[in-house]
């Protein structure tokens, strides 16, 4: 596992509430999605209006084949973001 710059519970913290756009996250990425990768491949985060991680690469590339179970047909952003679109 790669050597983490964030203590512990500060690392589980910015994993309980990811936030792609959080500073620990631009300070420490391969060590927080190495952890989320181990604890939790694919979770819920309520951060700018909720949103799914899915932070394993089998996992994205079975997401992004599977049109039935995983859609974006009724758009995707961030709201809070400034996107004044879905």
């Amino acid at each position: 596992m790669p050597s983490r710059s964030l203590p512990e519970p500060e690392l589980q913290s910015v994993i309980e509430r990811f936030d792609h756009r959080s500073v620990e996250l631009a300070q420490d990425p391969f060590a927080i999605y190495a952890q989320l990768r181990e604890q939790c491949p694919i979770q819920r985060s309520e951060v700018w209006g909720g949103f799914w991680v899915v932070a394993s690469h089998e996992l994205v590339d079975e997401a992004a084949h599977d049109d039935a179970r995983f859609s974006v047909a009724e758009g995707a952003s961030f709201p809070h973001a400034g996107n004044p679109r879905r």
